[in-house]
């Protein structure tokens, strides 16, 4: 089954590689310029390497706090932090999918490949839509965080949950803002992209999705 590895490390590369995006198309301007108006620079110098990153609401860097700082909470509080990725919806970060993946796996394994699947599509197109091409490199420390989790998904329920998600059409019906993301470049850009611009992402993760359905379902004959 390593073809479903490289399909998966593809769909990172893709990620990464893709040409200029931004933020979602149809955001409200006054919200980009809120989000940015309000964070700040913050760099750490360990011997002759100096980092700088980006602080403040909805950053990347907090996401990343929030996101130690769910997996620090105890496996008996699974309904609670479930129940409140729930009620955010469609406005939940990807990210946070892998995190209800991780609380799902030894229950509902499928639910648990649907959801870790989801979340990365989801940080690969948010990355491609960030003018600053370094920006979707940030995806690559969370799925270094849960590594664990989406190798211990069984391979034979990969086809139906991407087969699923191919199908319901969720992997673009997020209404989280990409500044999460963006915000890991280092220009920190809000601009906007056109509608055709985002389209030939969607186009591009759709056929990738195809691909993996195609390639599941040829090893199963």
């Amino acid at each position: 089954m390593r073809a479903i590895h490289t399909l998966f490390i593809g769909l990172v590369c893709f990620g990464l590689s893709a040409g200029a995006m931004a933020q979602k198309p149809n955001e409200r301007d006054d919200q980009s310029d809120m989000q940015e108006g309000e964070t700040r620079q913050e760099c750490t110098t360990q011997g002759i390497v100096t980092n700088c990153f980006t602080v403040g609401p909805g950053t990347f860097h907090e996401m990343y706090q929030e996101i130690q700082r769910l997996r620090a909470v105890p496996r008996s509080a699974d309904a609670d932090v479930i129940a409140n990725f729930e009620q955010a919806g469609e406005d939940l970060a990807p990210p946070f999918y892998m995190e209800w993946a991780r609380r799902v796996l030894e229950r509902d394994p499928e639910q648990a490949a649907y959801f870790a699947l989801l979340s990365r599509l989801r940080m690969v197109y948010d990355g491609n839509r960030c003018v600053d091409r370094s920006a979707g490199q940030g995806m690559i420390y969370i799925l270094q965080m849960y590594a664990d989790t989406v190798a211990a998904i069984p391979q034979d329920v990969k086809l139906s949950a991407i087969t699923r998600l191919r199908d319901d059409g969720r992997v673009f019906a997020g209404t989280n803002s990409a500044w999460w993301i963006c915000s890991h470049g280092i220009r920190r850009s809000t601009e906007t992209i056109s509608q055709e611009d985002v389209l030939q992402v969607q186009d591009s993760i759709s056929q990738a999705l195809d691909q993996m359905v195609t390639q599941l379902q040829s090893e199963e004959e």
